[in-house]
């Protein structure tokens, strides 16, 4: 059998604002040891050839000691910039302000080209390397990603082009977008609510706020929703999410629930 040689990089430069608190979250305590400890306990386990930890500026001598506790071969890599959940939003609108312009040329230019879509979630996943003597491959497995997969789907059905989990606007404060409604994916149980993130100066345009007053009566049953949404499909004609909105009241559904056939 072949010599196997394992790498592990931890990610640990999360700086613990969430958590209200000074102390960097991986150095917070759990069970009389740091979370980075636990995290390390289990690397050591596999025997490890390299263990590479990403902290942030400031954290290196707390994480050596860590570390070294723990036995294992490690290296520490500082991240100069630590852009977290609200970045990652940032980059969806970026690449989808990219790729509606772009389809517009191609289709100018007498390409056809079909919208970019684009799911987002947060929650634990396996990223690695995987697979065999044949095949080998760096993914990522979890249910996490499965969800934003499906959501990356459920643009096409609900008018939007992104569509992003509410565990991803929880880790946001300063979220700006509109609710969707709250999905029930294909081959699931519980059901997810769902945002559209806006970009800066969309989310004070009256349209929006019109959608968000609209939404409401949505959500608390109110049958004046149907004229609300009327309402401002009439004024602003091109928001698919409004029309998918007004299309459901319509055909006799109320509510915010909403149950995607499709994976």
């Amino acid at each position: 059998m072949p010599d196997r040689k394992l790498a592990v990089v931890v990610l640990a430069a999360g700086l613990g604002t969430r958590m209200k608190s000074r102390c960097p979250k991986v150095l917070h305590k759990v069970a009389g040891r740091t979370m980075l400890g636990h995290v390390l306990a289990a690397a050591a386990r596999l025997t490890p050839t390299r263990v590479a930890i990403v902290a942030g500026p400031g954290m290196e001598p707390e994480v050596e000691a860590v570390a070294k506790d723990a036995g294992v071969p490690f290296e520490i890599v500082v991240q100069q910039d630590r852009l977290g959940t609200g970045h990652a939003v940032a980059c969806a609108l970026a690449l989808d302000a990219f790729a509606t312009r772009f389809q517009g040329e191609q289709n100018t230019a007498g390409v056809p080209l079909g919208a970019t879509r684009i799911g987002v979630n947060s929650g634990p996943a396996i990223i690695g390397n995987f697979g065999g003597k044949h095949f080998f491959d760096y993914t990522a497995y979890g249910d996490v990603v499965n969800i934003a997969a499906r959501l990356e789907r459920a643009n096409k059905t609900i008018g939007t082009r992104i569509c992003i989990g509410e565990s991803v606007v929880a880790l946001m404060p300063d979220f700006t977008g509109r609710p969707v409604g709250t999905l029930l994916l294909k081959g699931k149980t519980q059901t997810l609510r769902c945002h559209e993130p806006l970009s800066e100066g969309q989310d004070k345009t009256p349209a929006t706020a019109g959608y968000i007053a609209a939404f409401a009566l949505l959500e608390a049953g109110d049958p004046k929703a149907r004229q609300a949404f009327a309402a401002l499909v009439g004024k602003y004609d091109e928001d698919p999410l409004t029309m998918f909105h007004l299309g459901r009241l319509l055909s006799g559904e109320s509510g915010a629930e909403i149950e995607l056939t499709e994976k």
